[in-house]
């Protein structure tokens, strides 16, 4: 097998936005790491045997990295099983204080322990701990998919020299996307002024109002985890198949049943959340007239909003005023999925906005209405749109 030796991004300083949380947008790229790439794919010889054993080296925070692969075992069938004292001629991983945030893609060491570098601040955050982790476990980072094109830009001259590698796509034929979007809620994005020369954008959203999105750090997105559960667990449930709603995928601890996306429930991910009683209707179809969807205050709403397969929803944000964060993502605010790939983060808007307007890739959205404190409010207009052949 062909391995690929390419310099990646590592993130080392983060700016603490309003909120407390870090954003990866502004950082000092002073450092950079150097991992070994492979693609996940089906034959791959190598693959790690489970519980993968780890071992925390001090000084690096012990408890955010036992916690972070806590929260990975609760999304998916891999496991993890911590050792108290070093060792090195088993298969697992040694979390260590080195230069920068950094690991190596997949498994390379069969039969030695495989290094996760966390520089200093890299431990803090979980999404942190679990973005090198899933590198570990095969994943690659967002911004590398082959069609990235059509979401982003990448500014070529004001990436620091030499550094462009940090850029490029994957071209595996064997890379998996198991039917998933580009995901710009991904824990695995790049944040948009990652190896920055001049302190510009390398990275820009075509769509602007996922640039307060990329980069963030609060944990993997659904769609990571779906990448991670595709490629390991499939076989764990084998003999009880179920058909998941909603761009949903088969729960990896209880088989016959679904994991649901944000904003969906139920076994087969096939129901809108629920939501405060205060929340009203929250089911609307689409006929001739617009529909105006509107909520205030501290709770949280989720609405669904579906027409005939024909058409197109036009939607209509005529203002939003939610909790301001530099750092949006799903939870935090206005959530709108109008794309086709439900499970990816929909479009997010933390602070106040006012005519903003989506079209939908099918016939039907979903709307999660967070209000965090009682002066957030939103209102929306919703019109089916005819589709142009």
């Amino acid at each position: 097998m062909l391995i690929f030796m390419i310099i990646i991004c590592t993130i080392i300083f983060f700016n603490y936005n309003i909120n407390g949380n870090y954003n990866t947008n502004k950082i000092d790229n002073s450092f950079y790491d150097l991992r070994i790439k492979r693609a996940i794919q089906s034959n791959m010889k190598n693959k790690w045997n489970f519980p993968i054993k780890y071992y925390v080296e001090k000084p690096v925070n012990e408890t955010t990295v036992d916690n972070a692969l806590k929260i990975m075992m609760r999304e998916t069938c891999v496991t993890f099983k911590k050792s108290l004292v070093p060792f090195n001629d088993t298969q697992g991983l040694r979390y260590f204080r080195g230069i920068g945030c950094w690991s190596i893609t997949g498994l390379f060491y069969i039969n030695h322990v495989q290094d996760i570098s966390l520089g200093e601040k890299c431990d803090t955050l979980y999404g942190s701990v679990q973005h090198e982790t899933s590198h570990a476990l095969g994943l690659y980072h967002e911004q590398s998919r082959l069609d990235r094109d059509k979401y982003i830009k990448i500014i070529k001259e004001n990436v620091k020299d030499n550094l462009m590698l940090n850029f490029n796509k994957t071209f595996f034929k064997n890379s998996y996307y198991y039917g998933t979007q580009y995901d710009f809620g991904s824990g695995m994005q790049y944040g948009l002024y990652t190896f920055s020369k001049n302190k510009k954008q390398t990275i820009f959203a075509k769509n602007e109002i996922y640039s307060k999105m990329i980069g963030q750090r609060y944990s993997l997105s659904f769609n990571d985890y779906k990448l991670i559960n595709m490629y390991y667990c499939t076989k764990k449930c084998s003999k009880n198949k179920v058909r998941c709603k909603n761009y949903g995928y088969p729960h990896p601890h209880y088989c016959g049943t679904c994991k649901c996306p944000n904003g969906y429930e139920g076994k087969f991910c096939d129901k809108i959340k629920k939501s405060y009683k205060s929340c009203g209707k929250t089911k609307f179809k689409l006929m001739k007239k617009p529909i105006f969807i509107k909520g205030n205050s501290k709770k949280i709403c989720t609405y669904s909003v579906y027409t005939n397969r024909k058409y197109k929803i036009k939607i209509k944000i005529l203002n939003v005023n939610t909790t301001l964060s530099s750092m949006c993502y799903e939870k935090l605010g206005l959530e709108v999925k109008y794309r086709l790939d439900k499970g990816a983060v929909g479009a997010c808007y933390c602070g106040y906005y006012e005519n903003q307007t989506l079209i939908s890739e099918d016939n039907k959205i979903l709307i999660q209405y967070t209000g965090k404190t009682h002066y957030n409010y939103f209102k929306i207009k919703v019109e089916k749109v005819f589709i142009k052949k």
